[in-house]
């Protein structure tokens, strides 16, 4: 791995932003009913665009897919850890608390360190999507459906 070397200079790229994230939907076939809730949804991450469209641009569709895996993830955690979560999915950087969790979160990409500033976009902090000091949500998407689970097996 080339991290562990010292002549490796490391930078984070975070997701497209807004425009770019756009761009990048037109230039696969989205229809333009799409692009605002998808941004909304996604936070620019083009894996996901690639996923919104392999789903023929249903963002339910991609919703359900998403819950499903989140819930496969987040089902393990025992009622202690529920509760850090819950904490976590109110702010993000809550997670710095609790090493096991932040663990378990990072091994299953659900969050992810945010160093600032990132190359080409940095996102800025914005707790309803999910986007901390020091760490983010994969995706607003992921966040949201996180809530979701706390709501229904908290």
């Amino acid at each position: 791995m080339l991290a562990r070397h010292n002549y490796v200079s490391l930078a984070q790229m975070w997701s497209l932003g807004p425009e770019a994230f756009v761009e990048l939907l037109e230039e696969l076939g989205a229809p333009r009913s799409v692009t605002g809730d998808a941004w909304l949804a996604l936070g620019g991450n083009p894996r996901l665009a690639l996923a919104l469209r392999a789903r023929s641009w249903r963002l339910e569709r991609l919703k359900e897919d998403l819950y499903r895996s989140i819930r496969i993830l987040l089902e393990p955690l025992r009622r202690e850890a529920r509760g850090q979560l819950a904490e976590v999915a109110e702010d993000v950087d809550a997670v710095m608390n609790y090493p096991q969790l932040l663990r378990h979160l990072l091994d299953s990409n659900l969050i992810t360190p945010v160093d600032r500033p990132c190359i080409g976009y940095t996102p800025p902090v914005d707790p309803e999507l999910g986007v901390g000091r020091h760490y983010a949500w994969q995706t607003p998407l992921h966040h949201r459906l996180t809530r979701k689970f706390l709501r229904e097996h908290g």
